[in-house]
């Protein structure tokens, strides 16, 4: 998985010595430029996810709602909605805990990193099941409505 990483790090310009070199500082548009060089690259979502995490783990910091989104839809397209489950399931957590501005936010990212109108449906369809589990159906009903 570190090899194709290090590829599309690298086809990006960034050469990478160690994974502790991930602390290089990484805007959100290179981040979101990066993960779909990746996953173009390859067509599989791992090495997107991988570098997500990665790049989470060693810096420190939480990437932004276009950068979570992409990386949402990545999974999506690449068969993996289980991983896309878990981060919006993250996301809701984050949201149950703010008057919904981080829901406005991601709703907005997510329409605008969508690559395909098949693979937003799936995603919708996925954030209002997690704001319905969580028992926020009023987040839930304003996604549908």
């Amino acid at each position: 998985m570190m090899k194709w990483t290090r590829a599309g790090v690298s086809r990006r310009g960034w050469i990478l010595g160690s994974p502790n070199s991930l602390v290089v500082g990484l805007c959100e548009s290179n981040v979101v430029a990066l993960l779909n060089d990746l996953f173009e690259g390859s067509s599989d979502a791992a090495p997107a996810f991988y570098f997500v995490t990665l790049s989470q783990r060693y810096s420190g910091l939480k990437h932004g709602d276009r950068a979570v989104s992409t990386v949402v839809h990545i999974a999506v397209s690449g068969n993996m909605n289980h991983i896309a489950v878990n981060l919006l399931r993250s996301v809701v957590r984050v949201d149950e805990h703010s008057a919904g501005e981080w829901h406005q936010l991601l709703f907005d990212a997510l329409r605008e990193t969508c690559s395909s109108r098949r693979a937003l449906e799936t995603v919708y369809t996925m954030l209002v099941k997690c704001y319905a589990d969580k028992g926020m159906i009023k987040m839930a009903i304003r996604l549908v409505g």
